[in-house]
């Protein structure tokens, strides 16, 4: 149970934290076009879909593969000796 608990709470960390970061990735270089079409250079802004998607499936993999040892030492972990210690 603690182990679930602790593997939840990581891969939503890791959808929240890939999707914020894709998210404000896209606003600045919204912005990023923008100012340098003030400056003089036309350029127009490109929205890669599959790159996002990819964004995605990595951010997630990776945070999956990252919750695995925190997940697997909370299971080990023996509740009351732990709260015990703090």
């Amino acid at each position: 149970q603690v182990k679930r608990m602790v593997f939840a709470e990581s891969v939503l960390l890791s959808a929240l934290g890939t999707t914020m970061g894709i998210l404000v990735g896209l606003f600045l270089s919204y912005l990023l076009v923008k100012a340098i079409g003030v400056i003089g250079f036309k350029t127009d802004f490109y929205f890669p879909i599959m790159g996002i998607i990819a964004s995605m499936v990595v951010g997630l993999v990776f945070g999956i593969i990252a919750a695995m040892v925190p997940a697997r030492q909370a299971a080990n972990t023996v509740i009351v000796e732990a709260l015990q210690y703090e």
